[in-house]
């Protein structure tokens, strides 16, 4: 099902099917690994391996945010297959994780497949089951102890936005844009895309967190009528974790600012 945007004629959406677990489960873990301004500087040793780690790891996410049916990815019409037997299932991944010396261009390239971005979520009111996603939590460490301080210094009351019932809140759990296709605009116009979408749904808002100062602008000015609520914001620099009985800084080096960000679809 091809669904209808502002994005130009070379490019569409579409719902993201179980089909595309494991494509869109490489394109997240490529760019989070190799890319992300937080993670590739959190953990910049071992990428390779890391990467495919990542990729086995967030199976679960990445199934659950497609099984919600509130996940999308850009196609991008003109792609040009590498490999014939990904054309025939339209597309594939030719990943070989033995290969622990394939570089990040080599990775990009076995990514044989014309989803260029994709967008996950869920439904708030069916929250993930964390205890499956704690190969995810022991590969990025920091992911874990970001998420725990989100929710430590998060003060809304519960009652002011959480989800009673099914079909109200969208949890946001992931970006990515294959970085051959980064500075087109999709992640901005998606973003738009789907706050649109949502509210067609009756949705009343969206939570998000953000690990990228782009991702986090656009989120934090919505198109009209929507309205962006700074819920909390933190340098990851600053966070602490106990070790060893004390508490020190978890990663110094990571210069980047999370923000987690509500977005009210009711205005």
């Amino acid at each position: 099902m091809v669904l209808q945007t502002d994005l130009t004629p070379r490019f569409e959406v579409r719902p993201l099917e179980a089909k595309d677990v494991p494509v869109a489960s490489a394109i997240l873990s490529h760019t989070n690994i190799f890319h992300s301004p937080m993670w590739s500087v959190a953990h910049p040793d071992d990428q390779t391996k890391r990467c495919y780690d990542s990729y086995k790891s967030v199976d679960y996410l990445v199934s659950a945010a497609i099984a919600s049916q509130l996940s999308y990815a850009v196609y991008d019409k003109e792609y040009q297959f590498k490999r014939p037997a990904s054309a025939a299932t339209d597309g594939a991944l030719c990943w070989d994780d033995t290969n622990l010396t394939a570089t990040s261009q080599q990775l990009l390239d076995e990514i044989d497949s014309p989803i260029v971005s994709i967008c996950m979520a869920y439904d708030g009111f069916h929250p993930l089951n964390l205890s499956r996603v704690t190969d995810l939590f022991n590969i990025l460490p920091l992911f874990a102890a970001m998420h725990e301080h989100f929710h430590e210094i998060d003060a809304r009351d519960a009652k002011s936005w959480e989800p009673t019932a099914t079909g109200q809140v969208i949890m946001r759990t992931g970006t990515s844009t294959r970085v051959d296709y980064a500075g087109l605009g999709l992640m901005k116009l998606m973003a738009h895309w789907e706050m649109k979408d949502a509210a067609a749904k009756g949705f009343r808002g969206i939570n998000i967190e953000t690990l990228h100062p782009a991702v986090d602008k656009v989120w934090m000015n919505p198109p009209a009528p929507f309205k962006a609520e700074r819920v909390n914001i933190f340098n990851m620099n600053e966070l602490t974790v106990e070790k060893d009985g004390e508490k020190v800084v978890a990663a110094p080096q990571v210069d980047i600012l999370a923000g987690r960000i509500y977005i009210d679809l009711t205005s």
